[in-house]
C-alpha cells in the first residue's frame, strides 16, 4: 500500500500535475461527454423581458428582420427574391402589413407571404416568463411575436425558429427612421 502511494506521489511531482490541471481535465471530460451525446452548449441571444405593458406608441413603426436570421430559412430550402422585403409595418390604427416568412411552414418549406390585417398587444404580467406579446390576425396562422430588449437595450420582436432549445430566433428591430424623436413638451424619464 505504502509503495503505491509514494509511486503516485512521485509521478505527480515529476510531471508537475497541479490541482488546476485536474480541474481542467475534469471540465474537458465533461465537455467531451456532453458533445458526444448530442448536447452542445451554444451561445444564445438573451432577450430581456420588458416589465411593463408595451404601449402602442412604442410598437408603431416599421420593424425589419435581422438579415442573418434569414439564413435559417435558406438552410431549409428557401430562395429569397430580390423584390421581397422582410419587414412588419405596424400602424397606430390597429392594422399592420406582415411581409415575411409563413409562420406555419417555416421549418419544413419556408414560404414568403404578404398579409395585411389587425394586430394587438397582450401583457401577461411580471410573473410570466414572456410578458409582452404582439399578435397578428389572431386565429389566422400568423405568429405571436415576443416583445423584449436585445443586448444593446433596443426593443426587438422575436420568435423561435423551431425548438426553443435550439437557440434559433427570427428577430425584428425597429428601423431608426421610423422611430419618433422625443416630444420636447413631455418630461423625459
Amino acid at each position: 500500500m505504502w509503495e503505491r502511494k509514494s509511486f503516485a506521489r512521485g509521478v505527480k511531482q515529476r510531471l508537475g500535475i497541479t490541482h488546476e490541471m485536474k480541474q481542467f481535465a475534469s471540465i474537458l471530460i465533461v465537455a467531451l461527454t456532453c458533445a458526444g451525446c448530442g448536447y452542445i452548449v451554444r451561445y444564445q441571444i438573451h432577450f430581456t423581458e420588458i416589465d411593463h405593458p408595451v404601449t402602442t406608441e412604442e410598437i408603431v413603426g416599421r420593424w425589419v428582420m435581422w438579415s442573418n436570421k434569414l439564413d435559417y430559412a435558406i438552410a431549409a430550402g428557401f430562395k429569397p427574391q430580390t423584390n421581397q422585403e422582410f419587414a412588419i409595418t405596424i400602424r397606430s390604427n390597429g392594422l399592420c402589413s406582415y411581409h415575411s416568412l409563413d409562420h406555419k411552414m417555416r421549418e419544413e418549406s419556408p414560404v414568403y407571404i404578404e398579409v395585411d390585417g389587425p394586430w394587438s398587444l397582450r401583457y401577461y404580467g411580471p410573473t410570466n416568463y414572456h410578458r409582452n406579446y404582439l399578435e397578428f390576425n389572431k386565429g389566422r396562422g400568423l405568429p405571436s411575436l415576443y416583445v423584449g430588449r436585445g443586448d444593446q437595450g433596443t426593443m426587438v420582436l422575436y420568435e423561435y425558429w423551431g425548438d426553443p432549445d435550439d437557440a434559433k430566433y427570427i428577430v425584428y428591430q425597429k428601423e431608426e427612421s421610423a422611430a419618433r424623436p422625443p416630444d420636447p413638451q413631455k418630461p423625459q424619464h
